[in-house]
């Protein structure tokens, strides 16, 4: 019998389509031989799961792909907005990934660009993740990024009043 894997993506509505890659074999066969990815590769990206995680296919095969080098931020609104910029830089679009090394979760990590933007400069430049090393470009790309006041640097928005004003009264006073 011929082995069979089956990648199966699991599409969030809610939350801005999260997608969660998991490899399924078909009852009773052994699952097929693992492949590695090269250090440099082209990919499509399939999906965004968040500000620096991806669906990518090479080759017709499927990965999880992470931007190398960023942590997201915390803060709820900040942490969407994240997703959505790398939605709009990445999602349907072709993409190179350079020095890319498979993680101990078995996700691909690797230095996104698409067309001339490198990834990770463009969410750290606009305030949307924050570097994870030393780099200097990235720190002095957040740096700038929090002194204007961007993405997770902006002022929390104010909490959503409820509260409701009594309108003016429409009868014509004495």
């Amino acid at each position: 019998m011929k082995k069979v894997l089956i990648i199966v993506a699991v599409l969030a509505i809610a939350g801005g389509g999260a997608a969660l890659l998991l490899p399924v074999t078909t009852f009773g066969q052994a699952a097929p031989k693992e492949v590695t990815l090269p250090k440099d590769f082209g990919a499509y990206v399939l999906n965004v799961a968040d500000g620096r995680t991806m669906a990518i296919s090479v080759s017709n095969e499927l990965y999880t792909l992470r931007v190398k080098g960023i942590d997201l931020p915390t803060r709820s609104d900040a942490a969407l907005e994240s997703e959505l910029s790398l939605r709009t830089l990445v999602f349907g679009r072709n993409i190179l990934v350079e020095n890319s090394t498979k993680a101990a979760d078995g996700v691909y990590e690797g230095e996104v660009r698409v067309g001339p933007d490198h990834v990770a400069e463009v969410q750290i430049s606009t305030g949307l993740a924050t570097p994870t090393g030393n780099n200097h470009e990235l720190i002095a790309l957040r740096e700038t990024a929090k002194n204007n006041k961007l993405g997770m640097w902006a002022p929390e928005p104010a909490p959503e009043s409820h509260e409701t004003v009594a309108e003016p009264s429409r009868t014509p006073a004495p």
